[in-house]
C-alpha cells in the first residue's frame, strides 16, 4: 500500500482550502481508492459525504438479482469519439445542480442516452423472473419504487432499455439483511440501466437494483468517494438526470455502433432490428434472362430469408434515421431506389436517369453513386463516367456531381479508349469517400473520390494491393472487404478473379490489408451493425457460364474471420441491420373519396377509388400540375429530369417519374397544358384500361379485346406486338387516338398513351 496525492479531475473552485488525503490500492481490474475531504464549515466541524462509484462492469455489493444485462451488451466497450464529443457539448451547454455541481440534463436531451443497435442492453423479462421467485426482494423492490409487488411484471414491461453515455449520479439501492439500502452511486457511462416513460433510470441492469434520482447533498468535487475508479473518470463530467415534465412516447438516443441519433420508443427495450438485403441477376452472362430480376429480403436474425419485395435489379442497401434505402436499375437502364422502416414494405421505386451501384447515410444525408446513363439525351450519358446524387430524405433526389475518367492522369495518355464504374460509397470522420474502377481497355486501376458535402469530389488513388473494393464506416474507423490480386495470373480471367481481403484505414486513405478467413472468401456489400460488420458474398465469375455468388451472409467482428449466419437469394448483393423507429415520408392523399389507384385512359389519367370508382379525371389537354400532384399523392415523391431540346427538331421537355410510371410535359412549367405518360414496368396502383398492366400475357390482351386494332413485327429475333385500346376518334373523326400496349415476345412491356393507332405517335 502506497499513498499518492492524486484524485480523478474535478472543477476548479474559488472556495476554501481541503485537506485532501487518498490511500491507493492498484487490484484486478482498476484503482481502488478511498479520499478523506475536510470541508471546513461555519461552525468549525467536518460534514463529509460519502459517493459510490460503481463500474460498469461490476455488480457492486449486495445486488438485488444476477445481472439481467443482455449477453450481446459490452459493459466494457468504448463508446465511440461521436458519442462522447456529444456528451461532452452537453455537459459543458448544461446549467449545474446546485446541490451537487453536476450538469442536470434534460432526460429527453439527444443521445443523452445510448442503444446497442437490434437488441436491448438490457433483459427486463429475466428481472420479472428473478423478483418474482423471490417474495422479500420484491416487495423490498417495489416499495423502493412506490409501486405493488403485484404490478412489477406491467411496471418492467414498460420500461425502455437504454446504456448511459456519460456517468451519471443516481441513488441506488441494494439488499442486505431483507431490507433495500440506500446508497448515493455515481454510474459510469457504458452502464445498462432501464428507464421510465419520463427518462428517470430506474434499475440498474448489472444486479437488478432499484434506482431513484440522486439526493447527494453535496459537491461532487468535496466528498468522500469509494470503490473502483475508471479510466476517464473525470467529475467535470458528471450529470443528474432532469426528469420529463410528462410522459413521452419516444427518446432519441445514440447508435452504439455508429453514434448517430435514432428514436427509441419507450417501453420496447432496444427496437428490435431486422436484417435487409438486395439482390440482382443482371451480373448473369452466360444468357440474359428477361427481364432481369431483383428483391428486397428481410429476415429475422440475418439465418432465415423471405422476399419482401420482387423489383427490378437492386445492387446495393443502406440504413440510417431508422430508414433502409436499397439502390438499383429500373427496367429502362435507369436508377430505381426503394425506402422501408420496418424491412417488410418497401415505397414504390423512385426513378432517375443513371442507373445507381451505391447508397450509404450520413450527417444526416443520403448519398447514392452510379454510372452516367447511355440512354440520357442530348449526349451527355456516354456510359463510361460516374453520378453522384445527393437526397435529405430519400425521397427527392438531385444528382449533383459527375466524375470523369479522363481526367486520370495515368491513364488519359494511353490513347485507348477509357471508362469508369463506380463501385461503392461510404461516410465516416466528416467526409464522404465513393470507390471506382478506371480503365483503359485492360489496364485498371482503382480510385477514391472524397468530399465534404458530397458535392465537390477529389480523386486520389487507391493502395494499388486492393483490386476489388466496398466500402464502410462504423463511426470508428473506414473499412473495406474485397480482394487482392492474383499473383502471376495464368490468363485474363485470372486477372479479374482476386483473393479474398478486407482491411481497415483511419483516414480512407491509407490501408491495413489483410487476408479474409475462410481462405479465399470474397466479401461485398459491407455495412456495420450490431457492434460487428455484415457483408454478403461478391460475384467473381471465372468464366461466362461460373454459377450465382450463393447469397452467404456473413458476420464478422475484425473483417478479417467471418462467421457465416445464412444464406439469402443466390444473386445477394448487400445486407445491413435497420433499427425499428423510424419514420416514412409522408404524403397526403388525393382527397378523402378513397383514392386507391391511377388508370391510364386515352383522355387522360383516372384517379380510381377501391370500388372501382372514378372520384378524379385528368385530361391530357389540361395542365399537368393536376396529375403530378394526384400521382404524387398515391404512389409517393417524384423525380423530375429536364431534357434540353436540341434547338431544331426538338422543345425542352420535363420528364416526371415515379418508378417505372412517368409523365412528360413541354417545357419545365407544370401549368402548362399538354403531356402524355408511359408505364414501363409494373407499379401496384397503376393499371390501363380494363386493368391491362406490364406483365400480362398480349394473347389474353387480345383475347379480351378481340375488336381492338393491333399489329405484330418481328425485328433482330424479337417479336413485337402493339395493341390499341380505348380508341377514341379527335378532330371530327379523322383520328384515332388509344392506349398503346407494347408486347415483346407475347409480354406486356409497356403502356403509351395517347398515342396515334396504327400511326407516327
Amino acid at each position: 500500500m502506497s499513498e499518492h496525492t492524486a484524485t480523478p479531475a474535478t472543477r476548479s473552485r474559488a472556495r476554501a482550502a481541503v485537506v485532501v488525503t487518498v490511500i491507493a490500492v492498484v487490484i484486478a481490474g482498476g484503482l481502488w481508492f478511498r479520499s478523506t475531504l475536510a470541508v471546513p464549515q461555519a461552525d468549525g466541524e467536518a460534514a463529509p459525504g460519502v459517493l459510490r462509484l460503481d463500474p460498469a462492469t461490476s455488480a457492486g455489493d449486495d445486488p438485488f438479482t444476477a445481472s439481467v444485462v443482455s449477453p450481446e451488451h459490452d459493459a466494457g466497450a468504448v463508446l465511440t469519439e461521436v458519442i462522447v464529443a456529444r456528451t461532452v457539448a452537453i455537459t459543458q451547454d448544461t446549467a449545474t445542480d446546485g446541490t451537487t455541481g453536476a450538469a442536470q440534463v434534460a432526460a429527453t436531451a439527444p443521445g443523452l442516452y445510448g442503444g446497442s443497435g437490434r437488441l436491448s442492453s438490457c433483459e427486463p423479462q429475466a428481472l420479472t423472473d428473478f423478483l418474482a421467485a423471490d417474495a422479500a426482494k420484491a416487495a423490498a423492490w417495489a416499495g423502493v419504487l412506490g409501486i405493488s409487488v403485484e404490478s412489477i411484471p406491467a411496471f418492467v414491461a414498460g420500461l425502455t432499455s437504454v446504456v448511459l453515455t456519460v456517468d451519471t449520479l443516481v441513488t441506488n439501492h441494494g439488499f442486505a439483511a431483507g431490507v433495500a439500502t440506500a446508497h448515493p452511486s455515481l454510474l459510469q457511462a457504458g452502464t445498462a440501466v432501464l428507464i421510465d416513460a419520463r427518462g428517470n433510470p430506474v434499475v440498474r441492469c448489472a444486479c437488478g437494483n432499484p434506482l431513484l434520482p440522486s439526493q447527494l447533498n453535496a459537491d461532487v468535487g468535496e466528498v468522500e468517494l469509494v470503490g473502483t475508479a475508471w479510466d476517464g473518470l473525470d467529475l467535470q463530467r458528471v450529470v443528474t438526470v432532469a426528469a420529463a415534465a410528462k410522459d413521452v412516447s419516444v427518446f432519441t438516443v445514440a447508435d452504439l455502433s455508429t453514434g448517430e441519433l435514432v428514436d427509441l420508443p419507450v417501453g420496447a427495450g432496444l427496437a428490435a432490428g431486422v436484417y435487409v438485403a438486395t439482390s440482382s441477376n443482371h451480373a448473369q452472362v452466360a444468357y440474359e434472362p428477361e427481364p432481369y430480376r431483383g428483391t428486397l429480403q428481410t429476415s429475422p436474425d440475418g439465418a432465415t430469408w423471405t422476399v419482401a419485395l420482387e423489383t427490378t435489379p437492386m445492387l446495393d442497401v443502406a440504413t440510417g434515421g431508422g430508414l433502409a434505402v436499397a439502390v438499383g436499375m429500373d427496367a429502362q437502364s435507369g436508377g430505381a431506389i426503394h425506402t422501408s422502416t420496418d424491412g417488410e414494405t418497401w415505397t414504390p421505386a423512385v426513378g432517375v436517369i443513371d442507373p445507381l451501384t451505391a447508397v450509404t447515410y450520413g450527417d444526416g444525408t443520403w448519398v447514392a453513386v452510379g454510372n452516367r446513363s447511355f440512354t440520357e439525351e442530348g449526349g451527355e450519358g456516354d456510359g463510361s463516367s460516374g453520378a453522384i446524387y445527393r437526397s435529405d430524405d430519400a425521397v427527392t433526389w438531385e444528382r449533383v456531381a459527375t466524375t470523369d475518367p479522363y481526367e486520370n492522369s495515368e491513364l488519359a495518355g494511353s490513347g485507348e479508349m477509357l471508362y469508369q464504374s463506380m463501385t461503392s460509397v461510404a461516410y465516416g470522420d466528416g467526409r464522404w469517400i465513393a470507390g471506382a474502377t478506371e480503365c483503359a481497355y485492360r489496364t485498371c486501376m482503382r480510385v477514391l473520390f472524397t468530399s465534404s458535402d458530397a458535392v465537390t469530389w477529389t480523386r486520389t488513388a487507391l493502395d494499388d494491393r486492393i483490386v476489388l473494393v466496398d466500402l464502410a464506416h462504423d463511426g470508428e474507423e473506414w473499412a473495406f472487404v474485397g480482394g487482392t490480386p492474383k499473383p502471376n495470373p495464368a490468363n485474363n480471367a485470372e486477372i479479374d478473379f482476386p483473393i479474398g481481403a478486407a482491411g481497415t484505414s483511419p483516414d480512407g486513405v491509407t490501408w491495413a490489408v489483410g487476408a479474409t478467413s475462410p481462405q479465399g472468401l470474397v466479401l461485398t456489400g459491407l455495412n456495420p451493425g450490431d457492434g460487428a460488420w455484415l457483408a454478403v458474398d461478391a460475384y467473381v465469375p471465372a468464366s461466362a457460364d461460373a454459377a450465382p455468388p450463393g447469397g452467404g451472409v456473413y458476420r464478422s467482428t475484425d473483417l478479417f474471420a467471418w462467421e457465416r449466419i445464412g444464406a439469402a437469394d443466390p444473386w445477394t448483393t448487400s445486407v445491413a441491420l435497420l433499427d425499428a423507429g423510424g419514420t416514412a415520408p409522408a404524403v397526403d392523399p388525393v382527397d378523402d373519396t378513397g383514392a386507391e389507384s391511377v388508370r391510364i385512359r386515352t383522355a387522360g389519367l383516372e384517379v380510381v377509388s377501391s370500388d372501382g370508382t372514378t372520384v378524379q379525371t385528368l385530361p391530357f389537354q389540361e395542365s399537368a400540375a393536376a396529375a403530378i400532384e394526384a400521382v404524387t399523392g398515391l404512389l409517393g415523391a417524384s423525380v423530375s429530369e429536364l431534357t434540353p431540346g436540341d434547338g431544331y427538331c426538338s422543345a425542352d421537355r420535363t420528364r416526371v417519374t415515379w418508378g417505372a410510371l412517368w409523365l412528360t410535359h413541354e417545357g419545365t412549367d407544370v401549368a402548362a397544358s399538354g403531356w402524355w405518360v408511359g408505364l414501363d414496368s409494373d407499379v401496384a396502383g397503376v393499371t390501363g384500361p380494363d386493368g391491362v398492366t406490364v406483365g400480362q400475357s398480349v394473347a389474353d390482351v387480345r383475347a379480351a379485346h378481340p375488336e381492338a386494332p393491333s399489329e405484330s413485327y418481328g425485328y433482330e429475333g424479337v417479336q413485337y406486338d402493339l395493341v390499341y385500346l380505348d380508341v377514341t376518334s379527335t378532330d371530327g373523326g379523322t383520328e384515332d387516338m388509344a392506349v398503346e400496349v407494347v408486347g415483346e415476345d407475347g409480354v406486356v412491356v409497356g403502356l403509351r398513351a395517347p398515342v396515334y393507332v396504327m400511326g407516327d405517335c
